[in-house]
């Protein structure tokens, strides 16, 4: 499996900002408890509160590719 990553592993408030902007509710951002979003949401929200990151470098190792968009929250802001 290949990751096309370019690198930037990004706090997910910061992703979460870009998206409320990107769906015309900028700033309406609500933080929860992990309890709270257990509750909400189900197990998933236990995988969005680790510390996930994805590595482009095998994809670049072995295809040679290269990122072209290199800022991922410009591109999430634009929807």
């Amino acid at each position: 499996m290949y990751a096309g990553v370019g690198g930037q592993n990004l706090p997910l408030a910061d992703v979460t900002r870009a998206l409320s902007h990107a769906a015309g509710c900028p700033d309406r951002i609500e933080s929860l408890t992990i309890e709270e979003a257990v509750r909400r949401m189900g197990p998933i929200a236990e995988a969005f509160a680790l510390d996930q990151q994805f590595s482009g470098a095998r994809a670049h190792r072995e295809l040679g590719w290269t990122p072209t968009r290199l800022d991922a929250l410009a591109e999430l802001a634009q929807g």
